[in-house]
């Protein structure tokens, strides 16, 4: 990943390298500080003018200038751990977790309020895990992280398309990421309120709730838009869940014990039995909790500098109640919010909760009816324990790939308002084939449900699209006997079955009410004629 995101050529990844080499670190810094200069700027929701990088993030020009300096000069070392997250996000509190799970053994968390050597006592979670744009790779000097011991830890606000190279070049066998995302009217209001409480001590003037939802969704932010940035991160999971740990702030909430596991984990140090015995990781919960951080020294009266800008360590603080949204949104405003998070998000497999509650499925009548994306090892643990056979039943369908491919495209971009594209791009191609699209990737995603369905067919029915667009009927009678309510003697001689198919069809569909009248609902149906995608790949695809 070059300084200005773009993926370079080796060649031309050896040649900025070896240009790297023969400039100064001031001078890089200045390089980078003229070009983030020449982008074009605006107001946002930050008290920082915002500059447009070329790829459509938005952020103040030094920790833009850090980003790109830290792609050309940080060395990763694979025992490194980065954390990331947009702004108001849980940072805070996902680097006090990850630090008191990492050194838990030689700073005990259930000692800390006796141990006076404790970090937390002296320092606050930002100076414990820095940022690399906004604290290491600063105007004055080079860092030198060579003398840090492993495993290292950093942060960043960065995408992932901006991660320094060497971390995105380790993504398959070096360091590891932590990602964690909110929900973003949420993340709206934490910002919001950050943003004015600086404006406020500054004598500036605050910004009116109107004009951040506004910023928001265009995308005006630190490091936003929102959506792009959660889903770079969540791709790169998928694509790699033993480099990139994706957790949902929501979820952090209601159990950060099982988080907490779930994280000593994924860096390679799971909680022994007598650490569990021993109360560990409610210990490390108490220690990283709100009410614990915002009563110690180091919160109270220590700060952090972040690029040219010192911030109380209070400052870092705020509750962060799930759904506290409600509290400063109007409906008319969370509802936009939510309309492009359905839409962004569509297809992708991912589901960030947008309320402060959890579903109540267990008032919903058998048989319950569920559906995703996900591929099979990321669907719940109660759906396919105990292995090899799920536990409930599940039916399966999969699609040609050149039209499986087609359609995601088509669907995004009705979704965004673009109609859909009808020509792809060759890069389009290239993504799907190397597993760059939502749930990917493709082949790996179907070859799992199918190995599944040959161990236990009786649990699990595979479809071909295909198949079913050339015998719907046949295909609806095998549905009926695998969901155990086969169609009758009666109801073959009556016609239901031929009923249901004319229900179903699409030029039936498309007719109803609700896909006429709800735009949302516009981009799910389209005639999908079998081989379509002879009439729109390009020959070079």
């Amino acid at each position: 990943m070059s300084s200005s995101s773009t993926k370079p050529s080796p060649a031309q990844a050896n040649q900025d390298a070896d240009a790297d080499d023969a400039e100064t670190y001031k001078e890089l810094y200045q390089r980078c500080t003229d070009m983030v200069s020449s982008w074009p700027s605006r107001q946002g929701l930050s008290y920082l003018q915002l500059f447009r990088h070329e790829k459509g993030w938005y952020n103040g020009i030094t920790p833009f200038v850090g980003t790109m300096v830290a792609d050309a000069r940080f060395a990763a070392r694979s025992s490194d751990i980065v954390v990331a997250t947009l702004p108001k996000s849980g940072t805070t509190w996902i680097k006090a977790l990850l630090y008191a799970t990492m050194h838990r053994r030689e700073h005990p968390a259930a000692a800390a309020a006796d141990d006076d050597d404790h970090p937390f006592n002296s320092l606050g979670p930002h100076e414990c895990v820095k940022f690399l744009e906004y604290q290491l790779y600063k105007a004055d000097e080079a860092p030198d992280l060579d003398v840090l011991p492993d495993p290292r830890l950093f942060a960043t606000h960065a995408p992932f398309e901006l991660l320094p190279r060497a971390v995105v070049a380790a993504a398959t066998s070096g360091c590891k990421v932590v990602y964690v995302c909110r929900d973003p009217k949420d993340n709206l209001v934490s910002l919001l309120q950050f943003v004015n409480k600086y404006n406020a001590q500054n004598g500036r003037e605050l910004v009116a709730v109107d004009a951040a939802v506004g910023f928001f969704c265009d995308g005006v932010s630190p490091f936003g838009p929102y959506w792009e940035h959660v889903l770079g991160y969540w791709h790169a999971h998928l694509a790699h869940p033993e480099r990139v740990l994706f957790f949902r702030y929501e979820e952090m909430k209601r159990d950060p014990a099982a988080h907490v596991r779930r994280l000593a984990e994924f860096v390679g140090i799971p909680f022994t039995s007598p650490e569990e015995d021993g109360g560990a990781v409610d210990a490390i919960v108490r220690l990283c909790s709100f009410d614990n951080m915002v009563g110690l020294e180091a919160t109270k009266g220590g700060s952090t500098q972040l690029t040219t800008t010192n911030v109380p360590n209070s400052a870092f603080f705020r509750r962060g109640q799930v759904g506290d949204w409600a509290n400063h949104l109007s409906p008319e405003m969370a509802q936009r919010i939510d309309a492009i998070t359905v839409a962004k998000f569509a297809g992708s497999g991912l589901q960030v909760y947008t309320e402060n509650k959890v579903p109540d499925l267990d008032n919903l009548p058998d048989p319950r009816l569920f559906t995703t994306h996900l591929p099979f090892k990321f669907l719940p643990r109660v759906v396919v324990s105990p292995a090899p056979a799920p536990r409930c039943k599940i039916v399966y369908g999969c699609h040609d790939p050149k039209d499986s491919q087609f359609m995601n495209k088509y669907i995004a971009g009705s979704s965004n308002g673009g109609g859909g594209e009808r020509v792809f791009p060759v890069d389009a191609t290239v993504d799907f084939c190397d597993g760059k699209i939502p749930s990917g990737p493709y082949w790996e995603h179907i070859l799992i449900y199918w190995r599944v369905h040959q161990a236990a067919p009786e649990q699990m029915l595979f479809f071909r699209y295909e198949e079913m667009m050339l015998d719907l009927a046949t295909h609806l009678r095998r549905l009926a006997e695998f969901t155990g309510v086969p169609f009758s003697s009666e109801e073959e001689d009556d016609g239901v079955v031929d009923a249901i198919v004319r229900l179903c069809s699409f030029d039936n569909m498309t007719g109803l009410e609700d896909r006429c009248h709800h735009r949302g609902l516009v981009c799910w149906f389209w005639s999908r004629l079998l081989s379509t995608e002879k009439t729109i790949f390009q020959s070079a695809n």
